[in-house]
C-alpha cells in the first residue's frame, strides 16, 4: 500500500472520458494557443471565484508576475509577504524587479499575521502579498484595512487554495487580484504546468493579457505596442484538460473537507497540535497539518507504513543564501521557522476511501505512542 499526499493520477481517472474527449478534440483542431477552450477556463474559473475576469498563465509563478506587473509593481518597489512560503512566490517578486520584504506568520492560520504587516511598511511599500498556504485563507479583513490606510495592493496567493473561503467569499475575490497555480498536485490540477490570476479590475485584466502575450493583444481591448511582456500564456490542452475537471471541483472540496473532520476528530483524541481555521473561514484544504516537535520519528512512523509524509517550506526562505542580501536572520521569524521545523503534511485528497483514512489514523496513532514510549 502507497497512501500519497496527493494523487494526480486518480484525478485523471475520476475525469478520464471528459479529460479524454476534451483534449483530443484540441489535438483535432490544430488550435493549441487562445482558443475557445483558454476563453471558457478564464470565464468559469473567474466565475467560481466571485470575480470578472480571469488570465490564463503557464503557471501559479507567471500569474503573480503578470499579477504584479499589470499592477505597475516593478523596480524599487517593495513587496510585502510571508518567509514561509513556496520559493514560487518570492522568485515572482524578484522577477518583477521588486524587492521582498517579510513578515512573520500566525501561528493560529499559518498566514501572514496583520500585527507584523505595519513595521514592515516603508516609503518604498507597494504591495502586500499573503498566501493562502496549505488552503487556508488569512486573515483578510485586517490586511485589507492594513492596505487602505496606507494605499497599497493586495495580491493574494492562492495557489493551493482554490475553494478557499472567507466570510463566505471565496479565495480569489478578496483583494485586488489574485493567483492560482494548476500544477498536476494543486487542488484544481492540470495534465502539466498552468496557472490564472484574477482580478475584478478591468485596467489590470487588459494589461495583464498584454504581458502573458508578448506585450501585444489588440483582440483584447489594447493596442498599446510599447509594452514589453512574455509567451507566458496557458495551452489550450491544458486548458482543455482543466475545463472537463472543473464539474468534479466542488465534491473534491467537499470530499477534502470530509477527511479533515476526520483527522481532526482524530488529533484531538490524541492530543496532537492541528491547526484550528477561524470560524469565518472554510480551509480548502490542500494539505492537512499537524504540528510534532522532532517530527522525524513520525514522519519515519508513517512511511514505514507505506504514508507519505512530509515536510513542506523547509528551511524557512529568510534563512536560505538565496535572501541572505535581504538582511534577515534566524529568529527574526520565529513562527515561521517553527512552522518549517515542526509541521508535518499527511495524504489528503479526493480519492481516499474511508478505509484508507482510517489506516492513516492509526498509523498515526502508533506512530506517536512509540515516539512518545522512546522519548
Amino acid at each position: 500500500m502507497q497512501l500519497r499526499l496527493s494523487e494526480a493520477t486518480r484525478d485523471y481517472e475520476a475525469a478520464k472520458k471528459d479529460i479524454d474527449e476534451a483534449v483530443l478534440s484540441v489535438l483535432q483542431s490544430g488550435q493549441y494557443v487562445l482558443d475557445e477552450n483558454v476563453r471558457q477556463l478564464e470565464e468559469t474559473f473567474a466565475q467560481f471565484c466571485g470575480v470578472r475576469h480571469g488570465v490564463g498563465t503557464a503557471s501559479g509563478t507567471m500569474a503573480l508576475l503578470v499579477g504584479l506587473r499589470a499592477a505597475g509593481i516593478g523596480f524599487g518597489d517593495e513587496v510585502i509577504t510571508a518567509p514561509y512560503t513556496s520559493k514560487c512566490t518570492t522568485a515572482a517578486i524578484s522577477l518583477a524587479n521588486a524587492t521582498i520584504r517579510f513578515a512573520d506568520i500566525s501561528e493560529e492560520t499559518l498566514t501572514l499575521d496583520p500585527k507584523k504587516i505595519a513595521p514592515a511598511i516603508t516609503e518604498r511599500t507597494k504591495a502586500i502579498m499573503p498566501v493562502h498556504l496549505h488552503g487556508q485563507v488569512a486573515e483578510m479583513d485586517a490586511i485589507n484595512e492594513i492596505a487602505r490606510e496606507h494605499q497599497l495592493m493586495v495580491i493574494e496567493d492562492a495557489a493551493l487554495a482554490v475553494g478557499a473561503e472567507y466570510r463566505q467569499q471565496r479565495a480569489g475575490s478578496l483583494g485586488q487580484m489574485a493567483a492560482f497555480s494548476f500544477a498536476p498536485t494543486k487542488i484544481l490540477g492540470g495534465i502539466g504546468w498552468g496557472g490564472i490570476f484574477v482580478t475584478n479590475d478591468d485596467e489590470i485584466a487588459i494589461r495583464g493579457r498584454q504581458i502573458s502575450g508578448f506585450g501585444y493583444q489588440a483582440a483584447m481591448g489594447s493596442t498599446d505596442l510599447d509594452l514589453e511582456g512574455y509567451n507566458v500564456m496557458i495551452s489550450s490542452i491544458q486548458a482543455a484538460a482543466l475545463n472537463a475537471k472543473m464539474p468534479y471541483l466542488e465534491g473534491w472540496l467537499a470530499r477534502r473537507r470530509e477527511i479533515a473532520a476526520r483527522y481532526d476528530e482524530a488529533c484531538d483524541a490524541l492530543g496532537i497540535t492541528r491547526l484550528h481555521p477561524p470560524t469565518h473561514t472554510k480551509p480548502s484544504w490542500r494539505t492537512y497539518i499537524i504540528r510534532v516537535p522532532q517530527r522525524d520519528a513520525i514522519i519515519a512512523g508513517l512511511q514505514r507504513y507505506g504514508i507519505e509524509a512530509g515536510a513542506h517550506f523547509t528551511p524557512v526562505l529568510h534563512t536560505r543564501p538565496l535572501y541572505k542580501h535581504l538582511g534577515y536572520e534566524k529568529g527574526d521569524f520565529p513562527v515561521a521557522e517553527m512552522a518549517a521545523e515542526e509541521l508535518i503534511c499527511l495524504p489528503i485528497h479526493p480519492h481516499l476511501s474511508d478505509e484508507d483514512v482510517t489506516y492513516i489514523i492509526h498509523t498515526l496513532a502508533n506512530a506517536a505512542q512509540q515516539k512518545e514510549r522512546a522519548s
